[in-house]
């Protein structure tokens, strides 16, 4: 479980598991190569209303290099 803070209170997010995390590099890959993609963004990163994937999701695995 990944704990942070929201407002001073403690907020509980349940990790991504291997698999979830191995399926969405695939996807991005694929995507990647059949789309002239530049940048991979988060829902949170458009617009401060939404949080999704929210802070358990590793970003880092998402700096694909290309």
């Amino acid at each position: 479980m990944f704990v942070d803070e929201e407002n001073g209170q403690p907020t509980y997010w349940h990790r991504y598991t291997d698999e979830q995390l191995k399926t969405v590099v695939l996807v991005c890959l694929l995507l990647m190569d059949r789309y002239p993609i530049r940048y991979l963004l988060r829902h949170s990163d458009i617009t401060p209303r939404k949080i999704d994937p929210g802070p358990a999701f590793p970003q880092e695995i998402l700096e694909l290099n290309r």
